[in-house]
């Protein structure tokens, strides 16, 4: 299916690069391009954005360097189309919330509320569950989102085997840390 949507973008024009940003963003991922510097070094971040930056780890060409902008004009611009006041999820996780709205993440346990920190990527990536094509489960874990573009909310159950779980963890765990230290 997506090399299908690949030749499709190369036949109307849209340049390689875009419609691989494009289908990356859709499946969830976040992530700026850069190279000069080698893979293994300390991880860094977008300063405007906070998104990650991956390391290409080769040198610089003519044909890279515009490669390079293009995705990452890409991806800013679809993220920019997200990143917005009217953004919103909420996960349920028993009787756990993960609460986004505002540009804010909360975690909320029964007599318990703080906020949490929370990267784009990870925004993205429970967000970007909304694209899927939800599967006839259930689980403990659902999610309601909505961000601009959809036509209304999504609720849907989060299963194990999801990408958004993993960070969906994580984040969980993050705020029980925070309301520990508390």
């Amino acid at each position: 299916m997506t090399a299908l949507l690949l030749a499709a973008a190369v036949i109307a024009g849209i340049p390689l690069p875009v419609s691989r940003a494009i289908t990356a963003f859709n499946h969830g991922d976040l992530y700026i391009r850069t190279i000069g510097m080698e893979p293994e070094e300390d991880f860094r971040r977008h300063y405007p954005t906070g998104i990650p930056d991956y390391a290409e780890g080769c040198e610089s060409s003519a044909r890279l360097d515009r490669e390079l902008e293009l995705w990452n004009t890409t991806m800013l611009k679809l993220w920019s189309k997200v990143n917005t006041s009217e953004t919103n999820f909420t996960v349920r996780a028993g009787d756990e919330y993960l609460i986004y709205d505002n540009f804010i993440l909360f975690y909320t346990s029964p007599g318990e509320r703080v906020s949490i920190a929370v990267h784009p990527e990870e925004i993205w990536t429970i967000l970007s569950h909304c694209n899927r094509t939800p599967l006839p489960s259930t689980s403990q874990t659902s999610l309601e989102a909505w961000y601009p573009g959809m036509e209304e909310p999504v609720t849907s159950f989060i299963t194990h085997t999801d990408p958004a779980m993993e960070v969906i963890t994580e984040l969980l765990s993050r705020g029980r840390e925070a309301v520990s230290m508390e």
